[in-house]
């Protein structure tokens, strides 16, 4: 099966993610000698399309922003989702510096419906002692159901997660926005 993972970036000022950085495999991300920010499968990570330059992944790797991140008790930590439909569903937890943007976390499955989600989230905020800020999901939230009728906002609402949605930007803006951001990115 193909499954992907999508990391959000956010707008420091504001706080919403502006792109995304994805990956075509599961499991989790390595960095080559090379510089190049790989997939355990193999297959080469993109980011906004492709466009961050080896230059700019090197400059990531010589600053140390590409290691495990800790956690930050005194920051809230926001979750970035990419809903899967036909592919896994990725949480990221994410936290925010006036400087940097960090993740510090992750949870990707498949096939479950939006009441395991919301189960994992309680039960890693137990095990780590996050302290929720924002849940952002994608544009696509609001689309409707068809057993339900409802759309994701609603159902994830009745159940008591609320979500920001993420305004949908072009490609090149997208890029764009991701190549200003990549500089306070922490993965």
């Amino acid at each position: 099966t193909t499954s992907s993972a999508k990391f959000a970036v956010l707008n420091v000022n504001l706080g919403t993610p502006t792109a995304s950085l994805s990956a075509g495999a599961a499991g989790g991300a390595f960095l080559t000698s090379t510089g190049n920010l790989q997939t355990t499968a193999k297959q080469s990570l993109t980011l906004g399309g492709g466009e961050v330059t080896m230059l700019e992944m090197a400059q990531a790797v010589k600053e140390n922003r590409i290691k495990l991140v800790p956690h930050d008790a005194l920051l809230k930590t926001h979750t970035i989702w990419d809903l899967g439909i036909d592919d896994s569903m990725v949480i990221l937890f994410v936290q925010r510096t006036s400087q940097e943007t960090r993740i510090i976390n992750h949870y990707q499955n498949e096939g479950f419906g939006i009441d395991h989600y919301i189960a994992k989230l309680q039960e890693i905020q137990m095990t780590n002692k996050y302290r929720y800020g924002k849940n952002f999901a994608p544009h696509d939230v609001n689309k409707r159901e068809l057993g339900t009728g409802k759309t994701l906002i609603q159902t994830a609402g009745d159940m008591g997660l609320l979500f920001e949605q993420v305004p949908m930007v072009g490609i090149l803006d997208g890029i764009q926005r991701v190549r200003l951001m990549f500089p306070r990115l922490w993965i």
